[in-house]
């Protein structure tokens, strides 16, 4: 059998394949995260009640390769002079919430990309006058779904993108 630089770059990918595996789904959590705070957290993570995301602090949320949070409130950017940041990406990548504030009191960001999916009953984006608040749906597959309302800049500076295929859903805006 004769070896060429393709037949070595074929077998290399095979053992490549074999040994990297399929990505692991991952919730990540980093600075200020109430409760949690700095770390991997168990995937499904299902917080019993409120999750904050940059409480008083800087915080970010990053839900990835099938991972999955679900809570009843979630703040991204909870109090004044807070900075929080979630991102859920990827295919079968979900944060579930009854209500979720991209910036209440504070700064929050929430990127939606790559198949990742968020789901409320009501959203809001830049809701106290002193919030600013951004979320971005971006991709194929990529969606937040309010079952009731979303808001955007109820009293603060709210902004929604809405790229390259990514869709928002809700009944009342």
């Amino acid at each position: 059998m004769r070896f060429t630089a393709l037949t070595s770059f074929v077998a290399a990918l095979a053992v490549l394949s074999v040994t990297a595996g399929p990505a692991q789904a991952s919730v990540i959590t980093t600075g200020d995260v109430d409760p949690g705070g700095a770390g991997t957290q168990p995937d499904p993570w299902a917080v019993g009640g409120t999750l904050k995301v940059g409480d008083s602090g800087s915080g970010t949320l990053n839900v990835k390769a099938g991972g999955v949070v679900a809570n009843t409130y979630g703040y991204i950017g909870l109090n004044s002079g807070s900075t929080g940041i979630a991102t859920v990406t990827g295919s079968g990548s979900q944060w579930n919430n009854s209500l979720l504030y991209v910036g209440n009191y504070g700064s929050g960001t929430l990127n939606v990309e790559a198949g990742g999916v968020v789901a409320s009953a009501t959203g809001f984006i830049g809701n106290a006058s002193v919030s600013t608040g951004i979320a971005t749906v971006t991709g194929s597959g990529s969606q937040w779904n309010n079952s009731n309302y979303l808001s955007v800049g109820i009293s603060g500076s709210g902004t929604l993108n809405v790229k390259a295929g990514g869709v928002v859903a809700n009944t009342y805006g």
